[in-house]
């Protein structure tokens, strides 16, 4: 994800025949609930806030809740022919799943990070310490980003996006899951990940792609 969201949570792909009776709800930052009249659309379209405690009232409801895990972060690690993913930090979702009994489903989307080009932003250039400043007061990271014709840079690449969708992880409900079974969890899920990257890409055209978890 992100732009892998399309795939999910509208019908544009026929998600709801390929998985009939899920109802999948997405999650966003906090800070666009702040934003007028998008607000208002978040809630017409049942969008909620990613937090803990949104999350876990989804799944309580049972409903399937569509986490775009790296957030801010990972996104300024975006470039074309590569993967990078910010996961090891990320356990609240795996709580709430646990303290839901749901189950956790890993899912990649082929195809974003080629949509446009990133400029070069190696952590500790000076470019990559702005983006970082406004990050952390902001809570939301901006990449700079241009697409294939320099005189219109919002105009994307004509990329196929793929999301592949893998085998559900079961968990064993747990009002107080321990660090320990949350660890296994978090591994299980990129191992699902790792997996599905090796069996997906070279058909759909990145035979070099290399997936990282980079925190």
């Amino acid at each position: 994800m992100p732009a892998g969201i399309a795939n999910l949570c509208t019908d544009g792909s026929n998600v709801s025949k390929l998985f009939p009776g899920i109802r999948i709800q997405v999650v966003t930052l906090k800070l666009l609930w702040f934003i007028p009249f998008w607000r208002e659309w978040m809630y017409l379209h049942d969008v909620t806030v990613a937090s803990r405690g949104s999350i876990c009232k989804s799944l309580a409801k049972g409903r399937s809740v569509c986490v775009i895990v790296g957030g801010a972060e990972e996104a300024l690690e975006t470039k074309s022919g590569r993967m990078r993913l910010v996961l090891r930090k990320r356990k609240q979702f795996f709580i709430c799943a646990v303290k839901a009994g749901a189950s956790l489903v890993p899912t990649i989307t082929f195809g974003e990070n080629e949509v446009y080009n990133t400029l070069s932003n190696p952590p500790g250039s000076f470019l990559r310490k702005v983006q970082d400043y406004f990050m952390s007061t902001l809570t939301f990271s901006v990449p700079l980003f241009y697409g294939p014709v320099m005189a219109l840079p919002l105009l994307p690449k004509r990329v196929p996006i793929t999301t592949v969708v893998g085998s559900p992880i079961q968990t064993t409900r747990s009002d107080s899951p321990s660090p320990e079974y949350i660890d296994q969890l978090q591994e299980e899920y990129i191992k699902g990940l790792e997996k599905l990257t090796e069996e997906h890409k070279a058909r759909l055209g990145y035979e070099n792609l290399k997936l990282e978890i980079v925190a």
